[in-house]
């Protein structure tokens, strides 16, 4: 699964945020360290959304100026098997 990230310096520290998803961002001393801390900001929450039976929902962003932050493959299955869990149909049972 894939996430878009934007890296921008500010001073001496480097901030990341994830544009498609508000509010998800981390500080840090380098680059590296800045997408590092707000990859494992979203992966955190992405998870405890998906604890809810919450599939978390990636706003529309242009990625023009982003660049791509591959997310852990356990977070991209969970939300595979959340989304076709949610899309199958249910059997009807009668009186139902």
């Amino acid at each position: 699964m894939i996430a878009y990230v934007k890296v921008e310096q500010q001073g001496r520290h480097w901030t990341a945020s994830f544009p498609e998803y508000p509010g998800k961002f981390a500080n840090g001393f380098t680059r590296v360290s800045a997408i590092r801390y707000a990859k494992d900001a979203l992966e955190a929450w992405m998870s405890e959304q998906l604890d809810k039976g919450v599939v978390p929902v990636a706003a529309p962003v242009s990625s023009d100026d982003l660049e791509e932050v591959k997310l852990s493959q356990d977070i991209g299955v969970r939300v595979h098997s959340l989304t076709v869990r949610a899309s199958a149909p249910r059997a009807k049972f009668p009186g139902t």
